[in-house]
Parts: structure tokens; sequence; C-alpha cells
């Protein structure tokens, strides 16, 4: 999962967003790690749509994007695992889930099964329970 996450402050100040188009009159962070950099992936009744945002920032990682929310930069979009801990602890607010696009996912390319060494086996074997695992704790 992805998720738009601000402060609490920053909700005080420009306000908690309703609808994604919001997002373009509000400072936000560039990931441009990212394929959708400032176009931002949504999803309404089945059909999805992108909103163009703009920030003072730009960051190329997740991580940093999380830490330049926390200081009040802007609103963000980063995977839920990056920022669960801030979640609950209430430093960062969750908006927008009900736009939240379907489908995202992470995908290991490799040649051919049939000749798949143990060493990316279990690679993608502990990948799989990580991220398992990791969603039943939302």
């Amino acid at each position: 999962r992805v998720v738009i996450v601000a402060t609490p402050e920053m909700l005080r100040l420009h306000g908690r967003p309703t609808h994604p188009s919001e997002l373009a009159d509000i400072p936000c962070i560039i990931d441009t790690n990212v394929s959708y950099r400032a176009n931002w992936p949504f999803e309404e009744s089945g059909k999805r749509f992108s909103v163009q945002v703009k920030g003072r920032l730009e960051v190329d990682s997740p991580n940093v994007a999380r830490r330049a929310a926390l200081h009040d930069i802007g609103f963000a979009i980063v995977p839920w695992l990056v920022v669960r801990d801030d979640l609950a602890a209430g430093r960062l607010v969750e908006v927008l889930s009900d736009f939240e696009p379907a489908g995202v996912g992470i995908f290991a390319v490799y040649p051919h099964r049939r000749h798949l060494s143990g060493k990316v086996r279990a690679f993608v074997d502990y990948m799989v329970e990580f991220f398992k695992n990791a969603e039943s704790n939302c």
C-alpha cells in the first residue's frame, strides 16, 4: 500500500483534503524515485486518475519523504510500511484513504523458473513472507 500522509500541524494549516484534486493547491513532497513523481495515482469508483502536485522539495527516497513530512514540509505519498509507526503514534495522519489505488505491487523478475538458483528462490520466498506478515499488521 501507498498512503498519503501529513502531520497534524499541516492539517491544521491547510485543512484535511476530502478529494485528491485538492492536493494540487497544497504543498507536497515529490519523490523522484517513483515512476509517477508529481502525478500521484488515485482511484475513484473503479477508475484510475492522477493529480499533478507541487511542492518546495523533491527527494529520491520514501524515507526522506517521511522525514520531510514529519518536519511539516508538505503532504507525502509513501509506502505504508515506511510510516506505520508514525501513524500509530499520531506523528503522521493518513488522508484520502478512500481513493487509494488498488493493485500496487512488488515484482521479482528473473529469467526462468526451470533454472532458478537457490539464492533467488530463497530471496523471493523471504520477500513473500515479509510482506504478507507486514500487511497483516495493518
